[in-house]
């Protein structure tokens, strides 16, 4: 695989910033281009403002991949700060409900998720190997015992049955880590969250960019990462045909030394009700001392998902991945005007 993405854009940060002073910038700049795989045309075009993104290679049928990159024209511990306030770093059209779980993780924290009425309507027909929604054998055999499908306000206690059991889920996943992700049971063939999580942590090299958290990640919570910061969020966000309902481990992380500042936040995929059987995205703000006024940012986000087999199972992925890659362009874009125009703001605003 490639070296790390994270360590290639420190030296990225490190080697523009140090171009025209340094007689040995242009062999960084070689360097860089190989640990990166980019022409010095596309990292001209990230110093001047452009999003560069790009598909990643192909592992099999159901794998999807995409990297973005952006240079952001804010302090570094600005951006920082903003990754650890989810719900502002996320804020989107495309996001229509988010929001943390406590420790532990409590129903309550949910009361704002509510469920449309074809997700209502599946769970009424739910049965093990067909089901309209993401779900566990346990869990469908207990929708089935609890009988809401059947009271007069179905819709209303659908929503009750599923924030409580989406709870009490985050509540086994923060007791067991991995252990306790599902077995989706909604198609005829099992299919095993914790074995699709695993192999996309084995896949990513950007878990690098901190020493041990690829390590934490897989074996959280009997092994902690220190000053790793870690939480779970729900979230409710337009996919496809239908909103997609997801819990997710989020993850921040940082790293510094003499040269660079790396930050990054990792988002674990728990759960999602449909169309993604994994994800993990990672998040890498870099920074150096001679650039105190802009980060680089890597987003790098790889998903295994149901895309249909037979003559056309190609020209379906190809679509699949030009619309990964174009939204991640759009978000990454998105995000770095909104979090541009906040920290001009913020400095509008000191004395």
């Amino acid at each position: 695989m490639k070296r790390v993405w994270v360590f290639a854009l420190a030296l990225s940060a490190a080697a523009v910033a140090s171009r025209a002073q340094s007689p040995g910038a242009n062999l960084r700049q070689t360097e860089l281009r190989h640990l990166l795989a980019v022409s010095q045309a596309e990292l001209d075009a990230i110093n001047r403002g452009d999003i560069v993104a790009r598909a990643l290679g192909k592992i099999d049928r159901r794998y999807v991949g995409a990297v973005g990159i952006g240079r952001f024209a804010v302090a570094p511990q600005f951006l920082v700060q903003r990754l650890h306030d989810i719900q502002s770093f996320k804020k989107s059209k495309m996001v229509l409900a988010l929001g943390t779980l406590s420790s532990p993780p409590d129903a309550r924290d949910l009361a704002r998720l509510s469920l449309d009425r074809p997700d209502v309507e599946a769970l009424r027909t739910c049965r093990v190997g067909a089901c309209g929604l993401r779900l566990g054998a346990e869990q469908i055999q207990q929708l089935k015992a609890s009988g809401v499908m059947g009271a007069p306000d179905s819709h209303v206690r659908a929503e009750v049955w599923f924030r409580g059991l989406l709870a009490s889920y985050a509540h086994s996943y923060m007791e067991r880590g991995n252990d306790a992700l599902m077995t989706y049971r909604d198609q005829r063939d099992p299919l095993s969250l914790r074995t699709e999580t695993l192999a996309l942590l084995d896949q990513s090299p950007e878990l690098d960019g901190v020493a041990g958290l690829r390590e934490h990640l897989r074996l959280f919570p009997a092994s902690r990462l220190g000053g790793a910061e870690d939480y779970l969020y729900w979230s409710k966000e337009s996919f496809g045909l239908k909103p997609v309902v997801s819990l997710t481990h989020l993850t921040i992380a940082s790293q510094a030394d003499s040269t660079r500042s790396v930050t990054v936040m990792s988002s674990k995929q728990i759960y999602a009700s449909h169309y993604l059987d994994a994800s993990l995205a990672v998040t890498t703000v870099v920074s150096v001392p001679d650039m105190p006024g802009s980060v680089y940012v890597v987003y790098v986000n790889r998903s295994r998902s149901v895309i249909p087999g037979g003559i056309f199972a190609p020209l379906a992925r190809s679509i699949v991945q030009r619309r990964t890659v174009d939204g991640m362009r759009t978000t990454l874009a998105d995000t770095r005007a909104r979090t541009e125009t906040d920290y001009r703001a913020s400095l509008a605003q000191k004395p």
